[in-house]
């Protein structure tokens, strides 16, 4: 493709289709009002798409149409994730308030995990590195960080130790 042809394009957007975007700056416009809350859209008085192609003086067609693009569901992807993106401290001081209220922490990993790609695993993996010391008194903690079911048994296996540990003092 030669760089004249690139150039009209959506300005280094994808181009999925032979047809070129006409005012792509009411296409731009459109994908960010696409992404508005109900609630912005009525702030900005552009509750419907309807209203909004009568203030771009455009048809509803043309909406339906940009739609159809396959570039169209990406950048309203993109511009998504940057909006949320935006608001990551403010949801992660509401989670962190829920999660001390509620013991909710798994939503604060969704969140980190949706928006911010955190890895979950890579995490675990990175706390499992750090060496852990333990006391002859600490052998609570590894049982503590065992499955319930498992956790049982060995607090099983513990008291029989004890237990034979005690008869076996009493013997001597």
């Amino acid at each position: 493709m030669d760089k004249s042809k690139e150039k009209n394009n959506l300005g280094g957007y994808p181009k999925n289709t032979k047809k070129q975007i006409h005012r792509k700056d009411t296409f731009n416009n459109f994908i960010e009002w696409s992404i508005l809350t109900s609630k912005e859209k009525i702030e900005c008085d552009l509750i419907t798409a309807k209203a909004f192609a009568k203030q771009h003086k455009i048809t509803e067609a043309q909406l339906s149409k940009w739609k159809k693009r396959t570039e169209f569901y990406q950048l309203k992807q993109e511009k998504m994730m940057d909006k949320m993106k935006d608001c990551t401290p403010d949801v992660l001081n509401a989670l962190r308030d829920r999660c001390i209220k509620y013991g909710m922490a798994h939503d604060i990993e969704f969140w980190l995990l949706y928006v911010e790609g955190w890895d979950r695993k890579h995490a675990l993996l990175e706390m499992n590195k750090k060496k852990l010391t333990l006391a002859p008194d600490d052998i609570r903690i590894l049982v503590e960080r065992l499955p319930k079911e498992k956790q049982k048994r060995f607090y099983d296996v513990i008291t029989e130790l004890i237990i034979e540990a005690q008869e076996a003092e009493f013997d001597d």
